[in-house]
């Protein structure tokens, strides 16, 4: 694992290599023994979206929105089966997100908040080099959320962009990669097309599926991400019964903002490395950014919880009983 590292081939942050190789000290270097690294990941991820999701949506739409990704998208599939760090990138990403979602439920914060929030970006960004990309949107995504509900909490920010900081013994071992790297690029540049793709529900972050043409499932999404939008704003706004506007439906209300900000942040990312990848190096490839597939699991969660399992006030109910 370690020589790997070194190799000038894998342009990767350490943290994985360190825990494979005790990984590989305990249980050995065989290849099911590598790949359960993956696995352990990738389940570790799914569990923790779960806990985050659940405090906010109910069982079934939490069901929806994690189920409906991890057991049906194509990349992760792919990666839960592979010797590679991605299984370890989705799970610290999943873990920032329940951090983000616990700092969001509190007013101020704790140094419990503060430590564990520093060592999990630390984590992110020492895992895969996009992890500084997705660290920096969930840290957007707090900024966002402060200042949609009027709150600055300065020493919170800082901790997400001090554990940015353990990524300074590691530049020396990048410039080397790099380096070796720079005379070749395995890489196309980017069509548009790439990324109508990879924000489709055909994606591989999300359901994988040939058969349906790009141009209906772009379409899908945007009714997807459009109905979400519309209907945190207007449905049920009357404040009648069953509507999230009153007092015991507003901390529910201020979680589903924060949430989707997140998920919103996390659909900018492939969106931001398309726009770099036409200028100084393509590194648009769908296994960097399995992350996103976070951001699926919010809206459809979401969504559900909005069609398909939201209770019917009595005064829309069909009658049971006539005269």
């Amino acid at each position: 694992m370690l020589s790997a590292f070194h190799d000038r081939i894998n342009a990767s942050p350490p943290l994985y290599f360190l825990l494979g190789w005790i990984w590989a000290r305990i249980f050995g270097a065989s290849e099911l023994s590598l790949r359960l690294i993956s696995c352990i990941g990738m389940s570790t991820a799914l569990w923790l979206v779960w806990a985050t999701l659940r405090r906010t949506y109910g069982f079934w739409p939490t069901s929806v929105g994690v189920l409906s990704v991890f057991c049906t998208s194509g990349i992760v599939l792919w990666q839960n089966a592979e010797a590679r760090m991605y299984g370890l990138f989705i799970a610290f990403c999943a873990l920032g997100l329940l951090l983000y979602d616990t700092a969001c439920r509190k007013a101020g914060f704790s140094r419990g908040l503060l430590i564990g929030t520093a060592c999990t970006h630390a984590a992110i960004v020492n895992t895969h080099l996009f992890g500084l990309i997705y660290s920096a949107a969930l840290l957007l995504a707090l900024i966002l959320r402060d200042r949609c509900f009027k709150a600055v909490r300065i020493q919170l920010y800082f901790s997400i962009a001090f554990g940015w900081l353990s990524l300074i013994p590691y530049i020396p071992s990048f410039l080397n990669q790099s380096d070796a790297a720079s005379v070749r690029t395995w890489l196309p540049k980017p069509i548009l097309g790439d990324l109508a793709q990879f924000l489709t529900l055909s994606s591989p972050s999300l359901i994988s599926s040939n058969s349906l043409q790009t141009l209906v499932n772009l379409f899908a999404l945007v009714l997807l991400v459009i109905a979400s939008g519309a209907q945190f704003l207007l449905w049920r706004t009357d404040g009648g019964e069953g509507s999230d506007s009153g007092k015991e439906g507003q901390p529910r209300r201020d979680s589903e903002v924060a949430l989707l900000i997140v998920a919103y942040a996390f659909l900018a990312v492939p969106v931001f490395i398309w726009v770099f990848s036409q200028g100084p190096k393509p590194i648009f490839c769908d296994r960097y950014m399995l992350p996103t597939a976070l951001s699926w699991s919010i809206l459809l969660a979401y969504v559900a919880s909005r069609i398909a399992f939201q209770r019917v006030p009595a005064r829309h109910r069909w009658p049971t009983s006539y005269g």
